[in-house]
């Protein structure tokens, strides 16, 4: 058959230049350097994608061990892909140790508990005497302000303490 481009024969076969040059390193014959037989490699592109549809079709005539040992090895391939991810995010400093985070926690839940436990004593006397129920809704607004600017600023300094206990 007659010789064409890597373009020509990227184009019959449905794939980038680039593909082509990435299956020529897999093993694709070519005439000459940027030539190709159309026919051959059309041949050869054919067996290819076969060979890969067979390897991702589980085989009817497969024994049961067989397939055991394929989903194993799927198994071992998604862990593997796993441990690389909490490497990678190990390596980023996104990872905080678990002690580190229930300490974090506990903080600013205990800080949480301090200023509920302690908001009738403080806010109590605020309510006694307003003459209207929305001047007593104006003042537990401002309770709520204020707890909710205080977890807040507990939670900055939880972020604060985890990227130091990431960095460490």
């Amino acid at each position: 058959m007659a010789e064409v481009s890597v373009t020509v024969l990227a184009r019959a076969c449905h794939i980038t230049p680039r593909r082509v040059q990435q299956l020529v390193a897999e093993g694709m014959p070519r005439t000459n350097r940027g030539k190709y037989d159309l026919g051959v490699c059309m041949s050869w592109y054919i067996r290819y994608l076969q060979e890969q549809v067979e390897r991702r079709t589980p085989n009817p005539n497969a024994t049961p061990e067989a397939e055991g040992l394929r989903a194993e090895k799927r198994r071992l391939v998604e862990v593997q892909a796993d441990l690389k991810a909490l490497e990678l995010a190990r390596a980023r400093r996104q990872l905080l140790p678990i002690g580190v985070a229930r300490k974090l926690v506990a903080r600013s839940l205990f800080r949480l508990r301090s200023r509920l436990l302690n908001a009738p004593g403080k806010y109590a006397p605020r309510l006694v005497g307003l003459p209207t129920i929305g001047e007593a809704q104006l003042a537990l607004d401002e309770f709520i302000t204020d707890l909710m600017t205080d977890l807040q600023s507990t939670a900055d300094e939880a972020d604060d303490d985890g990227a130091a206990a990431a960095r460490a």
